[in-house]
């Protein structure tokens, strides 16, 4: 009888430790065929204190050739792509990473987007690293992103003019306006 409960014990466990713990992915990839990012405007999440988040995701965006430019305050108006994201860590016999929300944005309209979050249990997978946790879900995010060909450029600036063409005189202006409506300060409309 000792041996059955015993071993029913065990089986009990086996099962707890097995499936106790669920992950959220969801990605919402990037359409490569109709966007393509040199760079990206990301506005620094204050509330976010896992301070490897940024620096990671900046590095993984860099394996794709995209450059990314921090902002600690709103994103200029001059950003075509902009990402916002949000994280977290919780505390469960040790600090683990939880979750991670990535959107991004092209003039305000959500192009593709990334979820991850573990949930609450008892595998201890959960206590993998940030890193091992969130590169499939970037590069399932950017999959097919790469360099574009001189060729392919010339082919997409005909198809689609970028917001570098604008002339110095609306770029001020643009400036000015922002400077007048509060989205910048008047140390940043100087410096600009």
């Amino acid at each position: 009888m000792k041996k059955q409960l015993c071993i029913l014990s065990l089986i009990i466990l086996g099962f707890i430790f097995s499936g106790c713990t669920s992950k959220v992915i969801n990605v919402e990839p990037l359409d490569t065929k109709v966007h393509h990012i040199d760079e990206i405007c990301i506005e620094r999440n204050q509330k976010v204190i896992v301070t490897e988040f940024l620096p990671f995701v900046i590095k993984e965006f860099k394996k794709y050739n995209i450059k990314s430019k921090v902002y600690n305050a709103e994103v200029p108006d001059l950003c075509i792509y902009n990402l916002q994201y949000s994280a977290n860590q919780q505390w469960d016999m040790a600090i683990y990473f939880r979750f991670a929300s990535l959107q991004i944005y092209k003039e305000n309209n959500l192009i593709a987007s990334a979820l991850y979050e573990t949930q609450n249990g008892l595998d201890l997978s959960k206590f993998n690293s940030m890193e091992t946790k969130l590169t499939p879900v970037i590069d399932e995010l950017l999959k097919g992103h790469t360099t574009l060909t001189k060729e392919e450029i010339i082919a997409r600036n005909i198809k689609e003019p970028k917001n570098k063409n604008i002339s110095l005189e609306d770029k001020l202006s643009k400036i000015k306006s922002m400077h007048m409506n509060g989205k910048i300060t008047s140390k940043e409309y100087a410096k600009k």
